[in-house]
């Protein structure tokens, strides 16, 4: 069955939503912002990171998340703020890579004294595991006396062999430097635990 062609001189629906279409496709995307513009933002942002994490580093903070694109600085930024805390007698501790809840307690603990920091750089492992969670939380507290406790049936050892006590208080200080904010529930009660603080 052949067409028909259109002689009315009208232009059907089908052909002028193509037409628009590569209007669209062949316009020049709009300029927004100037590299001026955006690296005065970018600097300006980085300035921020630097105050929060030195902020977070030296205790005015009991903890910091800081989330971004992989490559831009985040953790550069912050474990820059950390060896200048450790020259001036602070206790620096960067867990990267894998974590079990046993190896975060253990750190935490590590790490309990005032003038301790955590930094937790890309270690996604310890938001995927409610325990780590929950252990996080409570180094994470508003309250001044942070408790972490472990009651399970496992022994762990300090480096001396001392078996490590099952409640300790906590009063260091933790910073997790992270890709992506995952849509785990447990985690997303931790980022308002730390917003809220």
């Amino acid at each position: 069955m052949a067409r028909k062609a259109n002689t009315s001189g009208k232009m059907s629906y089908y052909m002028k939503k193509k037409l628009e279409r590569l209007a669209v496709e062949n316009q020049e995307p709009e300029i927004v912002e100037t590299e001026d513009e955006i690296r005065a933002k970018l600097t300006e942002r980085f300035s921020a990171l630097n105050l929060i994490s030195q902020q977070t580093v030296n205790g005015k903070n009991k903890a910091l998340i800081v989330s971004g694109p992989a490559g831009v600085g985040k953790s550069h930024n912050v474990l820059q703020a950390a060896r200048e805390f450790e020259k001036r007698g602070g206790k620096v501790g960067v867990i990267k890579g894998f974590c079990r809840p046993t190896g975060l307690y253990r750190a935490l603990y590590d790490h309990s004294a005032q003038n301790d920091v955590l930094i937790f750089d890309d270690a996604d492992s310890a938001f995927g595991d409610p325990v780590s969670l929950n252990l996080l939380k409570a180094a994470c507290e508003l309250s001044e006396n942070r408790r972490i406790s472990w009651m399970a049936e496992t022994k762990m050892l300090t480096d001396e062999g001392d078996r490590l006590p099952r409640t300790f208080e906590y009063s260091g200080n933790i910073v997790f430097s992270i890709v992506t904010l995952s849509k785990n529930q447990h985690l997303l009660n931790l980022i308002a635990q730390i917003y809220h603080n």
